[in-house]
């Protein structure tokens, strides 16, 4: 399993609007890191002050990892062969393009992407294969989570697992309910 671990947009916004992931977010095993494409996502969604404040501290936060010019040129690939399939609508194109940003980024620095909406990242991982693990979302009405799907990896919707590094840990900022994450400091971005 990789050290580095990437909570996509799903993760935080699911976690944000329902504290359901705030156990498993606290336990993660490995260093998280921030995608810079995950970030652009919650800024263009940000109209609170203090969603605002809170991507500000988690921009000072945690290492931000940024796709790579191979990973644009690659995601405009993988996007056309996609589209070629499916004839997707503009925003979703768009949408699928931020995702296979995040997805590529993850791959390109040996990161695990952690996602709680795996259908369109299980369609990326069709084409282009990356390190996934699956947390459900809460089906709408109930507090039941959705049914789990296969996600290449055999992680699916495991129980968390143990921390394995023993370092302190630094709180990510809170925000109403709170996403009082942990990181592992690192000072190196790998």
């Amino acid at each position: 399993m990789s050290d580095l671990v990437i909570f996509d947009t799903s993760v935080l916004i699911d976690n944000l609007r329902t504290g359901r992931h705030q156990q498993r977010i606290e336990s993660v095993s490995g260093l998280i890191r921030t995608s810079a494409v995950v970030l652009a996502e919650l800024w263009r969604g940000a109209t609170k002050p203090a969603e605002r404040e809170f991507l500000r501290a988690l921009q000072r936060n945690h290492p931000i990892l940024t796709p790579t010019a191979g990973d644009w040129l690659e995601s405009g690939q993988i996007l056309a062969k996609i589209n070629a399939d499916r004839r997707c609508g503009p925003e979703k194109l768009r949408d699928l393009h931020f995702d296979i940003l995040i997805a590529l980024t993850a791959r390109s620095h040996s990161a695990r992407l952690i996602a709680s909406n795996p259908a369109d990242f299980e369609l990326i991982a069709a084409h282009k294969k990356f390190q996934l693990e699956v947390w459900q979302q809460l089906m709408r009405g109930t507090s039941d989570p959705a049914p789990s799907k296969a996600d290449g990896t055999g992680r699916g919707d495991l129980p968390p697992h143990e921390p394995e590094h023993t370092e302190a840990r630094v709180p990510l900022p809170s925000m109403g309910r709170g996403l009082a994450c942990h990181i592992i400091p690192s000072n190196d971005v790998p």
